[in-house]
């Protein structure tokens, strides 16, 4: 039962600087700086089982987040056969909630507290070397190391392969390993949040097919992909059961799948482009497939170059039903959607781009996440300017 929607307010801010610098001969040193703020006002009204029986209490607060980050590169082309890269990242990130959440219907306060106040700074390493065998081999490798406080430090190798079968067929693959931090608000959130929360760990490889034509009028790609996840974090499957929404590491999960891309440029000025993925997923205790990780998604898409300054793009996408829960008539399933999205693009100057999109042009009802309605038709405007 839903007394009145969620009502959300949220400011974004994001900027970022980037410069490169050719040093001695085959050196390249590029620097990167980015800010981000996030700032958001939500007055959520709860949940209702019953008229009188609350099962998400009522709660308003506002969240800040700001992150700052700086990303140092040094790259030495050896010869054009080799390539060597050594580069470092610190991040510090700061997060804040203030408000409240009244639990008198648990027999609590009218106003019990929500805040939290969080800040870590998070560095790492990482090197990479990329190698040309036999003019038809290309194998890249890397190494990142992670230094988080609070957390041992994590190293996470990978390596990479292509080769060219013929001059219009390539064959790629991949393996490596991946390590992500839970987010400061998984940590600190009072209200789904747990402070025991482990990082994510992974370890996938991926196979794929290129072929194009000799003008490449024509691409195709198909490719497999497989990991294995462990302390993946999501929802408590056991609490959500019992109607108790926290997140959780879950010990052990699987992803596969295979995707599939087109492209089709034979007519002057028009494009035409398409793909198709399928995924499957399954979490090792239970047999049970992830939340909100549909098994069919796809897509189709015209650019037309009206002129050297001027494209319109359009994209159709269309996304399977997928497993989610809802509280508290535990809906297990969001139906699939389609919709359809124009962009009309200007470049007046190679730095700028300005923008007009129509997103949902259809205004179709659809619902990504169980019980939270995308927006309908919406209309955005936009500046860009890459030096």
């Amino acid at each position: 039962f839903l007394l009145e929607t969620e009502k959300r307010k949220m400011q974004e801010f994001l900027a970022g600087f980037s410069a490169s610098l050719f040093g001695p001969p085959g050196w390249h040193h590029h620097l990167f700086l980015s800010v981000s703020r996030r700032n958001q006002d939500v007055a959520n009204p709860g949940i209702l089982s019953s008229p009188s029986q609350f099962v998400i209490p009522p709660a308003n607060f506002e969240t800040l987040y700001h992150r700052f980050q700086a990303r140092m590169t040094e790259t030495w082309t050896i010869s054009p056969e080799w390539k060597f890269s050594l580069g470092g990242q610190l991040t510090h990130e700061r997060g804040r909630r203030n408000g409240s959440q009244d639990l008198s219907s648990f027999g609590g306060s009218s106003h019990q507290s929500v805040d939290f106040n969080s800040r870590r700074t998070l560095g790492g390493t990482f090197a990479e070397l990329t190698s040309v065998w036999w003019q038809d081999l290309t194998v890249n490798s890397g190494l990142r190391a992670d230094i988080s406080e609070g957390f041992q430090p994590t190293l996470s190798p990978r390596v990479g392969a292509r080769y060219q079968l013929l001059a219009v067929l390539q064959i790629r693959g991949g393996y490596g390993k991946g390590f992500k931090l839970p987010s400061l608000s998984s940590l600190g959130d009072p209200l789904i949040g747990n402070p025991a929360l482990q990082p994510e760990t992974s370890l996938g490889w991926d196979l794929g097919l290129d072929y194009h034509t000799p003008g490449e009028e024509f691409t195709a790609t198909i490719e497999y992909f497989h990991n294995r996840f462990r302390k993946l974090i999501d929802l408590d499957p056991g609490l959500l059961n019992q109607g108790i929404i926290q997140l959780a590491n879950i010990e052990k999960a699987m992803t596969k799948g295979w995707n599939v891309f087109l492209t089709l440029s034979s007519i002057p000025k028009v494009s035409l482009h398409a793909s198709l993925t399928h995924l499957t997923t399954r979490v090792a205790e239970t047999g049970a497939p992830l939340r909100n990780r549909p098994k069919w998604r796809g897509g189709f898409g015209v650019a037309l170059n009206i002129s050297s300054t001027v494209n319109l793009r359009t994209q159709v996408t269309w996304v399977g039903s997928s497993l989610d829960f809802q509280v508290p008539t535990q809906t297990t399933r969001v139906e699939g959607f389609a919709k359809a999205d124009i962009t009309l693009n200007y470049h007046p100057f190679p730095a700028w781009r300005s923008y007009a999109a129509l997103e949902n042009v259809t205004n179709a009802s659809y619902e990504e996440f169980r019980g939270f309605p995308s927006p309908p038709l919406t209309f955005r405007l936009g500046l860009e300017y890459r030096p």
